[in-house]
């Protein structure tokens, strides 16, 4: 079972899939590069979905910023690159490490789902086992007999203040998205300029219904605050994803309005947050979160 950090990643949406994954593993390739005085260009080569038209625009643009962020290197991405025969997985593309024209170096990167990566020669393997847990039952008999809390369990795995400082991290961002999406109306800022689409969660937010009672006020704001960070992970802002962009506005709407509602200790959300990334990490491992794998409602169920 992966760590319950890995169910709570930081990252930019729309997709966890493709612009997320390429963020993620083109960032790590950069910071490797940035002291790496034999280097001086890089050459993306896009595969199969990567390449395709309407996927290229976002991913393309979030691998750039990737290497200008953290590498400065010149980039160049070739978007009709034939594909190789060994690159047959539809979630591909390759990194050139160029000195000149002369290619000195390859990364090829698979796009797992769920933002993860697998970078075949080095750097990432996102299959790491945290846990000793091999079903629900196991899960439940562990912590009847042994009687502490998730959180103190993870702790064992991963330390406290390790998990503590990114759950704080996840809490702080989240409220100030959540936050400043409520004030936003006009049309959402996508990459892609065909699509258009009308900001919804302050509208949701500020409209009661007739004679609303308390179930009511509770869908209605739950909602609002789905779709406040569904729009802000489609205008690319920083979110939490949890564990795909898919389910995050579900999660956090959620967790939002408990937050508001019943005013939990940062203790008992850090308990429940341990409890979902154990749930989500013990389904991951023995059937899928992943859309690619199990459908889009594999995220979410």
């Amino acid at each position: 079972m992966k760590s319950v950090l890995q169910m709570f990643k930081i990252g930019k949406g729309p997709t966890t899939t493709q612009n997320m994954a390429a963020y993620r593993a083109c960032k790590k390739i950069a910071q490797e590069l940035k002291n790496d005085g034999t280097i001086d260009n890089i050459e993306i080569r896009l595969y199969n979905e990567f390449a395709r038209l309407e996927n290229q625009i976002q991913s393309s643009q979030d691998m750039l910023d990737a290497f200008t962020n953290w590498s400065k290197l010149p980039v160049k991405i070739v978007k009709n690159a034939p594909t190789p025969p060994a690159a047959r997985h539809p979630l591909t593309f390759d990194v050139l490490l160029l000195k000149g024209k002369d290619v000195v170096g390859r990364h090829r990167i698979i796009s797992t789902g769920c933002g993860n990566f697998f970078i075949t020669d080095q750097l990432e393997s996102t299959a790491k086992s945290r846990y000793h847990f091999e079903s629900f039952a196991d899960m439940q008999k562990y912590f009847k007999e042994n009687k502490i809390s998730y959180l103190d369990f993870c702790s064992k795995v991963q330390t406290r203040e390790e998990i503590v400082a990114h759950f704080d991290k996840c809490l702080n961002l989240m409220e100030k998205v959540i936050t400043e999406s409520l004030k936003k109306e006009g049309q959402l800022p996508l990459t892609d300029k065909r699509i258009k689409f009308q900001r919804r969660a302050k509208h949701i937010f500020e409209t009661k219904v007739p004679n609303e009672n308390d179930d009511q006020e509770m869908i209605r704001k739950i909602s609002a605050y789905a779709y406040a960070v569904g729009e802000e992970a489609a205008s690319k802002t920083e979110v939490v994803i949890s564990p795909s962009c898919g389910t995050t506005g579900t999660v956090w709407g959620s967790l939002k309005w408990v937050i508001d509602t019943y005013k939990p200790s940062k203790e008992k959300i850090y308990n429940a947050m341990c409890i979902a990334g154990l749930i989500a990490s013990l389904i991951d491992q023995n059937a899928s979160i992943n859309a690619n794998e199990a459908g889009c409602q594999a995220e979410i169920s």
